[in-house]
This record gives structure tokens, sequence and C-alpha cells, in this order.
């Protein structure tokens, strides 16, 4: 039996340090800042760093270090990258329990960082879009808790298919979905939405499925979708909770130096997740999750600095972190 089993996507990460410049261009509509660089030159790689990422295990390290017995479901390539992926989970403790390719890559991604700390990632998603139902060994899927992080093309059946069990067996179920499946409103996601307990997203994804307003609005019509808790994240504004009776904020701390985002929002949403699963009340959860969040930032990677729970006992001591009513 585990504690939980992840849902999502697996990448091996190659992360550039590049020389480049940021320019902003406004329109009647938005403005977008965008990372620039010279046409027709040949540009000299400052650093070159090889990770595993991906929603999937980024989530599934996060729970193993928080000492959760972890099992991660995706899908991987019978290839290198495959079996770096593979050995990783491992090394965490992790057990893997999908599927392998013979025919399809394992995810890849470019990871093009930026002046201010942000970056630009370019995907590709390889096998991780093929993990259809018949894949699945759903003898595997003991758990006391599924957590999902976002999956696409036919892997999203899959998904549907395993939000399908865990609500015939009353398995609760922590939903974190990324901007693309937002954009596809409540009625195409519904089916995971309604075996799911916990909803996490940020603050950009919340607008997207229930349509943009103050931050309460956004909750309570996220909350009416029958979830027993919501949360938004909203970067270095930090976070807002509500359970159908409180409501509550968290705020970032404002001494932590920003190195590079990448993994943020998967570390904040795991270790809330976590902290539920080991009965903290949400305040507590959104400590736990601001605190984690707070070490990768400084850090880059989605999963070298994820805290273990003693250091993130000295974190919140060293840079502690509070809620309130919102």
């Amino acid at each position: 039996m585990y504690d939980v089993i992840t849902m999502g996507s697996a990448t091996v990460d190659v992360r550039l340090t590049v020389e480049s410049e940021l320019i902003k261009i406004t329109t009647p509509e938005h403005t977008d800042t965008l990372i620039a660089y010279p046409l027709g030159t040949k540009l000299i790689i400052q650093d070159l760093v090889f990770t595993v990422g991906g929603g999937g295990t980024n989530c599934a390290v996060a729970f193993a270090r928080l000492g959760l017995k972890v099992g991660w479901l995706g899908m991987l390539g019978d290839d290198e990258h495959g079996h770096l992926v593979r050995r990783i989970l491992k090394q965490e403790g992790i057990d893997v329990l999908g599927a392998v390719s013979k025919t399809r890559k394992t995810g890849y991604s470019v990871i093009l960082d930026s002046l201010e700390g942000d970056r630009t990632i370019l995907t590709f998603k390889g096998c991780n879009d093929y993990l259809l139902p018949g894949l699945i060994d759903t003898k595997k899927l003991r758990a006391r808790h599924f957590y999902f992080a976002s999956m696409m093309g036919d892997s999203w059946k899959g998904m549907e298919a395993v939000a399908a069990y865990a609500k015939k067996k009353a398995i609760p179920m922590t939903f974190n979905p990324s901007s693309y499946l937002a954009k596809l409103g409540t009625k195409h996601i519904s089916k995971v939405l309604d075996a799911t307990t916990n909803l996490i997203l940020n603050k950009e994804e919340a607008a997207l499925l229930v349509g943009d307003g103050p931050v309460k609005d956004l909750l309570t019509r996220l909350h009416a979708l029958d979830h027993s808790a919501v949360c938004i994240t909203d970067g270095k504004a930090g976070s807002y909770a509500y359970d159908g009776k409180s409501f509550w904020k968290c705020k970032a701390s404002k001494n932590v130096k920003v190195v590079e985002a990448t993994g943020a929002g998967d570390a904040f949403a795991a270790t809330f997740t976590a902290a539920r699963l080991l009965a903290k009340p949400i305040p507590t959860a959104m400590q736990w999750g601001t605190a984690n969040a707070q070490s990768v930032i400084q850090h880059k990677g989605a999963k070298e600095l994820l805290l273990n729970r003693r250091q993130l006992m000295a974190a919140l001591r060293n840079i502690p972190v509070r809620t309130s009513a919102l």
C-alpha cells in the first residue's frame, strides 16, 4: 500500500545559461515579456545542466523526501533518457508503476534561463502523451491518496480511467491542472474534477477555468465544483485557500532570492498535499508548501533542493511563513 501514487509526466531537462536580453511587447490587449537572442550569430553556452523533471516525477520526489511511500505512474521510452529517469526515481525510493514504450522517446525539455530568475521551457512530450487506459495495471494502484499532475493526449484518457478508479474505491485525490487543461474548461476535464478532493492551481489557471475575478470569488467558484479544499498560488504574492467555511492567505517571504522558478508549483502542491495526508490543518499545509517552494526557487533545478521533513521544519524556523484569514 502506497501513501500516495503520483500520475504525471517525466522528462529529462537540459538547462542552458546563455547571454540574452529581455524585451517587452505591448499591444492593446496585453504586455508580454520575451527572452531575446541575436539572429544569425553563434552564442556561447555559459552553463549546461542535465536533470530529471516533469510534474509527475517532481511531485513523487517531494512526497518521498517527506517520508511517504510513493509510486509514480507515467510512461517512459526504452531509451537512455528513460533509463536515467528510472534510476533517479529508484535512488529516491520511488516505485515505477507505469508503462515503457518501445517506439516512442522519453520526454525532453530545454530550459532557457533569463535575467530575472524566470525561464522559458521548450518541451517535447514524447511518450508522456500515450499512457492509454489499457497500459495501466489497476492491481498496482493500491494507495491512500492519488496525486494528478497534468497529462495530455491519449494520457488524458488514462488519467480519466484512474480518476474513475479512485472515485469507485473512495480514494482521495489531489489534482494540479496545467494552463493547457484549464483552457479547455470544466466540461472537458469534468471526469477528473468529479473525483478530485483537493484542487491546487495557480491564479492564471484558476481564471482560465472559472473566469477572472477577485481571489475570493475564484476560490468560491472552484469550491462549488465539489472539492473539499481549493488552493490558489500566486507567485510572490503567496497562496490562498478555502474549504467551504474559511478563507486563508499565506504570504511568501520577501527575504528569499529567486534563482530559478522551475518546479516551485510542484513543490508547493505536493508538500501541501503531504501535510494534509499527515493530518495537518490547511493553514499548516500552506506554510509547508510555501517553505518547500521557497527552497526550490533559490537553486537551479526542480528537485535538487526539495526538503526532507527535518529540513522543512528548520526552514520554517529560519524564514517563518505566516497564514491569516483572507
